[in-house]
């Protein structure tokens, strides 16, 4: 995980309609299914790019997403890991910084790798598939429901 940067600016908290899993669509561009996953309130509070890496390990920092070109196998893994990614970046912005990738302050944590898990608990949420990385248990009980309400409203 990269470093963390400063605390973003302070604005109104905005409210984030509850999302359904994207339905597969191969002909959408990585920017399409992007805007597909990622709700547009949480784009617009957390500007990035995306990007294709050659390789199989995808990245998620402050200020963009790589997506590893063995990752865009299907859509539902170029979901998938876009949702992971961008789990990354709300703790880059809203975590609690006791490490890179901390998850916002009050989420249940409860396995050995607790960056990780949140990315898996903020991708199953939007993507509605459990599809958990690094070895780790699926999202689920108060994780899952912990971070579902936390994605519900942008963070000022």
């Amino acid at each position: 995980l990269p470093p963390t940067t400063a605390p973003p600016t302070t604005v109104p908290p905005t409210t984030v309609p509850p999302t359904t899993a994207v339905p597969p669509a191969p002909t959408m561009t990585l920017e399409q299914r992007f805007q597909a996953v990622v709700p547009a309130a949480w784009r617009a509070r957390l500007p990035v790019t995306v990007e294709v890496i050659p390789g199989s390990v995808s990245w998620g920092y402050p200020d963009r997403i790589q997506i590893a070109d063995n990752h865009l196998r299907s859509a539902e893994l170029v979901d998938v890991t876009l949702a992971h990614e961008f789990g990354h970046v709300i703790a880059f912005a809203f975590g609690t910084r006791e490490f890179a990738g901390a998850a916002p302050a009050g989420w249940p944590s409860a396995t050995a790798n607790p960056a990780e898990h949140w990315a898996d608990c903020v991708q199953q949420v939007w993507v509605g598939v459990a599809r958990p990385s690094h070895g780790l248990p699926p999202c689920g009980g108060a994780q899952l429901e912990w971070t579902r309400r936390y994605l519900a409203v942008v963070p000022a």
